[in-house]
């Protein structure tokens, strides 16, 4: 079973192809998961029953399930989601004057062991996947509402970023295709302790996005 949120556009078009349908029905399926956030292939009605059906019998949708969102006086939002392991993250949506922000995770836990961190002090459990990593932007955008749109992400919440560079680089490609979530990479931005190869890596393969070093 193919977690499609796994796939960035590339992917999906051959995921389709190999299904045997259509490959303008990528462009399809992208809108509904990313634009209308559809958490089942039964909303995706302008694609025909049979190939729903075939869609739901090949693929997955949602990868996390909420489990609790706690909120501060100022508006600030902290989720607590549930993997499909029973593995736990936290995400967190900080809204401002101009703009809304999201903070996501990108490991279970994390290997840099940080004296400062709290989620250093559980351990490393594994890395996330591109889909857990853009499924918590999803779900969090379902919550609070299209009418505060969330601009930006920080990959700053649980884990090393560039500890887990492959999967980080996919979920960037999904956030920032114009058939899928659309954001600027201008509005993305990596927070890492300093891992020099992948810092190097980036410079690299994901020159457009932001770096915030932590130097400590």
């Amino acid at each position: 079973m193919v977690k499609i949120k796994n796939l960035n556009f590339e992917e999906l078009q051959s995921f389709v192809q190999n299904l045997g349908l259509e490959k303008y029905r990528a462009k399809q399926i992208a809108q509904w998961l990313y634009k209308k956030r559809v958490r089942s292939f039964d909303e995706m009605t302008n694609i025909s029953k049979s190939a729903r059906k075939l869609l739901s019998e090949n693929a997955e949708i949602d990868v996390l399930k909420l489990v609790k969102v706690e909120e501060s006086a100022d508006g600030t939002r902290k989720y607590l989601f549930k993997l499909e392991d029973g593995n736990r993250i936290e995400s967190v949506f900080i809204p401002e004057k101009d703009w809304n922000t999201l903070c996501v995770s990108t490991q279970v836990g994390c290997p840099a062991q940080c004296k400062f961190c709290l989620t250093a002090k559980d351990g490393f459990t594994r890395n996330l996947t591109a889909a857990e990593i853009v499924d918590q932007y999803i779900h969090v955008q379902r919550d609070v509402g299209e009418d505060r749109r969330i601009s930006n992400v920080v990959f700053m919440g649980m884990g090393e970023p560039l500890l887990n560079f492959d999967n980080v680089k996919k979920a960037v490609e999904i956030m920032t295709d114009r058939n899928m979530l659309d954001l600027s990479t201008r509005k993305i931005t990596i927070s890492t302790v300093g891992i020099v190869p992948g810092i190097d890596r980036m410079a690299k393969e994901m020159n457009k996005v932001k770096l915030a070093v932590s130097l400590h």
